[in-house]
């Protein structure tokens, strides 16, 4: 049952990913305007676990957080535990 629901749930994101996508190319035809609000969205989507790790451990490891976050985003970029999944 559990692993139904969590099909389903991948299936809704992948599926809301994709229209994201084209609902972003059509509002924003610019695309150096789309990249900066893209940029911005992902600044922060980074900024989220930066604040988890300041909520749980104390905001006064907030450097080292932010370090440790941007570090593991530049050296991940664009790779995926999914080796099949092909980019759009």
């Amino acid at each position: 049952m559990l692993g139904s629901v969590f099909g389903m749930v991948g299936g809704a994101f992948a599926w809301c990913l994709a229209h994201a996508k084209t609902l972003a190319a059509r509002l924003l035809p610019n695309p150096y305007v789309r990249i900066a609000v893209m940029g911005l969205m992902l600044s922060a989507i980074l900024l989220a676990p930066i604040l988890i790790g300041c909520e749980v451990f104390g905001f006064g490891n907030l450097p080292a957080f932010f370090i440790v976050c941007v570090v593991a985003y530049l050296i991940n970029m664009d790779k995926s535990i999914y080796a099949l999944q092909e980019r759009a």
